[in-house]
């Protein structure tokens, strides 16, 4: 394998760019799998290091979204500059005669000869492939099929120019832990194909999560034995990837406890305010939602107050996201101010979560706006710091003046608690089914939601994956996902039982449970066992 070049918009497929890269990674080894050049040496030619880039590659995948023919802030469609990124790649490896392999995304549909440019009209004539969220796994494998017709040889990692490895990998680490999970699936499903003597087994086009027939089509056969050792180390290995990844966010945002210059180092200067919401507290920016929902200011010794904004950040881009300072900035007088609260949560699919984003302001200042850009959109939050109210330091509310919620596991007398919970739901040939639910214990602060579900794969299915990336608990109307990672393989004709764990800190007036695949059910928990 010599090597895979990923060209892609940042505006259109950044997310689905990060997926697949973690896909292939997995599959062809990372020093294989390159994305496109972000940070070049400073002094290096660009034409020149791009071209030795794309030229070092066997194929070129040239991801196609919605957006990949939209013009820029000018009115000017950005295939029409000779120095726009992805003409210039794509452009590098037709001339070069590399193989160039059009992936579509999002619905997109392939360019005319007439949309593009003179030396990009040959991109029209190449065969396109589409990847679908719902055949994702189908899809990607075809795609790994074609790029290995194009790789037959591997390279060694050093014939690869190094300076053709500064190539855009800052991959979010939702698409890391979401790409483990996927990984598994891809991998077992390679294997198991591969075993079929070089014959390709047909496969259904899956309803669900669904993984290749193969491995449900061998049962009582010898392998049988393998394909489980086989998946018992994978399982292994992303469960460690997953928890040095987690590791790395939980330092991340241990800096929110130690800011750069913090309260406590210089003193307080008075109490803290609760200041009014603004009038707009709810945003969306490049389709993700941002909702303000309290705001703080700590008067401080010298020359700086601290202003502490709490947001609820909510997925909906069905991959995940990451939770983090990058995406604020305060607009001040001399300019934009960037956070010191070190801000790094990783952020489920279709999930929200809640962070604190902090600012070191003037004393003086009374009106700023709260700036919040994600790719290519920016929106600004008028904010008013003069309609303040003291918060009281007496325990009846919290730190950003909101009533306090009792904790879980202090409301309930006797845990573990069942709750009354019942559904069963069909995907395909695929078939969920709520076992329990009840509340337990996790620690002195938190109580554990646990959820069990029994995942059963029709003899006549290709299989399925069971993972957490399709369930979620509403807590209150905010979807959360789960905190403890699953990642099963479910064969055809066979049933597992999975433990979905959600951590509750605050007591919920409702609870319901959503599984969402080609659709999304809704299944409501009954609370009356812990009110």
């Amino acid at each position: 394998m010599a090597g895979v070049f990923i060209s892609y918009r940042r505006d259109d497929t950044a997310g689905h760019a990060g997926r697949l890269f973690d896909t292939l990674v997995r599959r062809f080894g990372e020093p294989s799998v390159f994305m496109d050049l972000t940070d070049i040496a400073p002094g290096s030619d660009f034409v020149e290091t791009l071209e030795r880039a794309v030229g070092s590659c066997d194929v070129l995948l040239v991801l196609i979204g919605r957006d990949w023919l939209s013009a820029d802030s000018q009115g000017r469609r950005r295939l029409e500059d000779p120095h726009d990124f992805i003409r210039r790649e794509v452009a590098t490896a037709l001339t070069r005669n590399i193989p160039v392999m059009p992936v579509l995304l999002q619905g997109a549909r392939m360019p005319t000869a007439d949309e593009l440019p003179q030396d990009l009209k040959a991109l029209a004539r190449r065969q396109a492939i589409e990847l679908s969220e719902s055949r994702w796994e189908t899809d990607v494998a075809r795609l790994e099929e074609g790029i290995s017709r194009h790789c037959n040889s591997p390279r060694p990692a050093s014939s690869v120019p190094q300076d053709t490895r500064s190539y855009r990998r800052r991959l979010a680490p939702r698409v890391a832990i979401a790409g483990v999970a996927t990984a598994v699936i891809f991998a077992f499903t390679w294997w198991a194909s591969s075993e079929n003597d070089g014959v390709a087994t047909p496969e259904p086009t899956p309803t669900g999560p669904a993984v290749s027939q193969t491995a449900g089509s061998r049962a009582g056969q010898p392998v049988n034995q393998q394909m489980d050792e086989l998946k018992a180390s994978l399982n292994a290995a992303a469960n460690q990837q997953m928890a040095e990844l987690k590791a790395r966010l939980n330092a991340a945002a241990g800096s929110l406890k130690a800011p750069t210059s913090t309260a406590r180092e210089l003193g307080h200067a008075g109490p803290a305010y609760a200041l009014s919401l603004p009038a707009v507290s709810k945003v969306r920016v490049s389709g993700q939602e941002f909702q303000i929902l309290a705001v703080r200011l700590e008067p401080r010794g010298g020359d700086s107050d601290l202003l502490s904004f709490l947001v609820r950040m909510t997925d909906h881009s069905e991959i995940g996201d990451v939770f983090s300072d990058d995406a604020f900035r305060l607009v001040l007088a001399e300019g934009t101010t960037a956070p010191v609260s070190g801000l790094t949560l990783l952020l489920g699919r279709l999930a929200a979560r809640d962070g604190e984003v902090r600012f070191e302001i003037p004393k003086s200042l009374s009106t700023t706006n709260l700036e919040i850009s994600r790719r290519q959109q920016t929106t600004r939050i008028p904010v008013d710091l003069r309609d303040r109210k003291p918060i009281p330091e007496d325990g009846s509310v919290d730190r950003f003046g909101l009533s306090e919620t009792p904790r879980l596991v202090d409301t309930v007398a006797r845990l573990p608690i069942a709750l009354s919970i019942d559904g069963e739901v069909t995907f395909g040939r695929v078939t969920y089914k709520l076992l329990s639910a009840s509340v337990d214990r996790y620690n002195v602060e938190k109580a554990a939601i646990i959820v069990m579900v029994r995942c059963t794969a029709d003899k006549s299915s290709p299989g399925a994956a069971f993972q957490s990336q399709f369930i979620r608990l509403v807590v209150d109307g905010v979807p959360r996902a789960p905190d403890e990672p699953v990642n099963e393989l479910v064969r055809a004709g066979t049933t597992k039982d999975a433990a979905f764990v959600f951590l509750l800190d605050k007591r919920p007036d409702t609870l319901k449970l959503t599984m969402r695949i080609d659709k999304t059910i809704e299944i409501p928990i009954d609370m009356s066992q812990i009110r």
